[in-house]
């Protein structure tokens, strides 16, 4: 009897995994749909900013949401459904998506591993400067090493702590900058104090530092 129960929880599980294993997939063309055509309801579509399998995206102004966590990306989307992250260009489109739509286009792009961008030219002293913000920190600023949060080498912690690795400089630029000045609102709890500290040449260090760092570029399993 031991035996057989053991069997059954087994086939149970292995059931379910098969199950979850099938609405990724799916998931995951429901989101390619929408990156690549946008939807009835009026959000574009996301390729011409945001790039796809094939291509970067067109321009660094826009972050390459590729190695980000599924979850991480839901949450943007719904930050700027309901405004607690402004954006002109995000908001509409994250409202005129249902939460299906946002976990679906989260997924498409959460699988999609890209290597690290063309490195813009940084000088030597810069993006040492960079690598020491992020990986110790500046101890008279008060401001703890990125890496701390964000992994290793930037990589993220997944599912809420975004990677840094392989962003786009003008990207991690603006949105320090941003969250510097108030105007970024979401996650403030954390990043406010922290970007309230750095100056914009620190500031500018660190995005030209995390944009050249290595990203994984390993395949992940479409089930995780």
């Amino acid at each position: 009897m031991k035996n057989k129960n053991i069997l059954i929880t087994a086939l149970i599980l292995c059931i379910a995994g098969s199950v979850r294993a099938a609405d990724n997939v799916s998931a995951l063309k429901a989101g390619e749909v929408i990156a690549r055509n946008g939807t009835q309801a009026g959000a574009t579509a996301c390729i011409a900013c945001h790039g796809t399998r094939e291509e970067e995206p067109k321009t660094d102004s826009f972050p390459r949401l590729f190695n980000q966590s599924r979850y991480y990306i839901v949450n943007q989307l719904k930050d700027y459904a309901t405004g607690v992250r402004a954006n002109a260009v995000m908001g509409p489109i994250a409202k005129a998506l249902t939460d299906e739509e946002k976990e679906n286009v989260a997924a498409y792009y959460s699988e999609i591993l890209f290597p690290s961008p063309k490195v813009k030219k940084a000088s030597a002293v810069v993006l040492k400067r960079g690598e020491v913000l992020a990986m110790t920190g500046d101890a008279k600023l008060e401001i703890q090493g990125c890496n701390n949060c964000h992994g290793p080498g930037g990589v993220g912690l997944a599912p809420a702590i975004p990677a840094l690795a392989g962003q786009y400089a003008n990207y991690t630029e603006s949105q320090l900058k941003a969250w510097k000045n108030g105007t970024r609102k979401n996650s403030s709890s954390q990043m406010l104090e922290i970007a309230k500290k750095l100056s914009d040449k620190d500031i500018q260090a660190l995005a030209l530092y995390f944009q050249q760092v290595p990203v994984r570029t390993e395949k992940k399993s479409v089930t995780k």
